[in-house]
């Protein structure tokens, strides 16, 4: 994975971002999800951004907050201008050899412009309850379907059907 070539090779990560939404260094689960830094490690490092990475065990790992150290913010004007109708940052990725990989991002996904697909929706739902409904089910009925199509679960649900699973 790039994460651990990115982590060996004395990478540097600048973002170019809102003044306004700068946070440092994260010392809770809360203010570690606002924090550009933290995120951006935790992404490169394990290739993905989960519930899980904000909890205090992985909140204060030393791999992240040595990486931590690697990423740059930078106050920009240009972005701060777009907000709040849009969150954009610039990303730009400087190796060691000064080889630079950069991104602008006017439409976080996730935003009502830029929304997930359906499976990005059912991937984000069982992230979020598996440990909730795994402790009220009880390891027994923890196969069960955690949203069932029409009104077979909670309700009316449009039609929706997520079909998501907890594993046992």
């Amino acid at each position: 994975m790039y994460g651990s070539y990115i982590h060996r090779t004395n990478t540097k990560i600048k973002v170019d971002f809102q003044p306004s939404r700068i946070q440092v260094q994260p010392n809770t689960p809360y203010t570690a999800k606002f924090c550009i830094p933290y995120c951006i490690a935790h992404a490169v490092l394990s290739g993905e951004v989960k519930p899980n990475m904000f909890e205090p065990a992985v909140l204060f790992d030393n791999s992240i907050r040595e990486f931590m150290k690697k990423v740059d913010i930078y106050p920009s004007q240009e972005m701060d201008a777009l907000y709040p109708a849009t969150r954009a940052s610039k990303v730009e990725i400087i190796t060691k050899s000064n080889e630079s990989f950069h991104t602008t991002i006017y439409k976080p996904k996730g935003d009502p412009e830029n929304p997930l697909d359906i499976g990005e929706l059912k991937e984000k739902f069982v992230s979020l309850t598996k440990a909730r409904v795994r402790q009220s089910l009880g390891k027994q009925n923890a196969s069960r379907p955690l949203i069932q199509k029409g009104s077979e679960a909670f309700g009316h649900t449009s039609g929706v059907y997520l079909g998501a699973r907890v594993d046992a």
